[in-house]
């Protein structure tokens, strides 16, 4: 979960550090910090049952 919230920090700066990689970036690591939280919502989590 930590790695996902990092990312998104990340793809954020990115934006306007480098607006077509930030534009690229963001959606992606909006779709992982939502996969994150469905498998930590769900029990498995990325130290859990699945990693």
């Amino acid at each position: 979960m930590g790695i996902a919230v990092v990312a998104l920090l990340v793809s954020i700066v990115l934006i306007f550090v480098v607006p077509p990689v930030g534009i690229i970036a963001t959606p992606l690591a909006v779709i992982w910090v939502i996969l994150a939280f469905v498998f930590k919502v769900l029990g498995w989590g990325f130290g859990g049952g699945r990693s």
